[in-house]
This record gives structure tokens, C-alpha cells and sequence, in this order.
């Protein structure tokens, strides 16, 4: 839809289809639903410049709009990186739920086996602080 205004134009895109992807785990095609709204203003100056993602400048004397582009990225935006196939949904949910919010850090070496406890309470990164004294 588009919104003609005395200084700026809005156009609001309503996508809604299905896209025709391959799963990347199995290879195996499966149908992905697009839905998604998104809004540009074209406001009018004195050259073409795009401001933001939302907002875009147009000469005054512009007669047509060239909605092609904006239309392509809106589509590739709602194609996930990860394609996977529905059936492996859950499987990626509880994957993501695992790995949220986890910090995985290492200090020493696999080897080290260190019997002094006061040396195991202590940060290594303050051991090497300690030596500066």
C-alpha cells in the first residue's frame, strides 16, 4: 500500500507466500512460510540519499518509485541462515535453550593437575597480577 503525503510518501509491504527451501542438515526440500510487514518512507529532497533502513530520500521531481529491491531484501530477510526442515524444530529449540546464557572458559591446561588448594581458588589471571609486586 502506498500513502501519498504533502512531504513524504509511506509504503507499507505485506508479504505472505511460501518459499521453497532445502533443509541443510538432510537436503531434503520443505516449504517455508513468508509473512512479514514492513514500512519505507520516502520523504522528498533535494537528492536521492537513504537515511536509514526505514527512511529514504527522493529528489521532488522523482515520477516512479523503483520498489523491486526493497521487495527482494524483504524476502531474503525472512529466509532464515539456518535452513532447517520443520521436523527438526523442537530439536533446534532445545539446543538453543542449552547453549543460551553459557560462558565456556578454560584456565590451565588439560594436564595440570594441581594438588595445592589454595592455588586452585584463586583466578590464574590474579597469579600473574601477584608476580608484578
Amino acid at each position: 500500500m502506498l500513502f501519498k503525503h504533502e512531504t513524504f510518501l509511506e509504503a507499507e509491504f505485506k508479504i505472505k507466500g511460501v518459499a521453497k527451501l532445502v533443509c541443510d542438515r538432510t537436503l531434503e526440500p520443505f516449504d517455508f512460510p513468508v509473512l512479514n510487514t514492513h514500512k519505507i518512507v520516502f520523504k522528498y529532497g533535494d537528492a536521492d540519499e537513504e537515511i536509514t533502513d526505514e527512511i529514504v530520500i527522493i529528489h521532488r521531481d522523482t515520477a516512479t518509485l523503483e520498489l523491486g529491491q526493497y521487495i527482494y531484501e524483504f524476502i531474503g530477510l525472512a529466509i532464515p541462515l539456518k535452513k532447517l526442515h520443520p521436523r527438526f524444530k523442537d530439536e533446534e529449540e532445545a539446543e538453543d535453550d542449552d547453549i543460551e546464557g553459557k560462558i565456556v572458559y578454560s584456565s590451565g591446561s588439560p594436564d595440570d593437575d594441581s594438588d595445592d588448594d589454595n592455588d586452585e581458588d584463586i583466578d590464574p589471571r590474579w597469579n600473574i597480577l601477584k608476580k608484578l609486586k
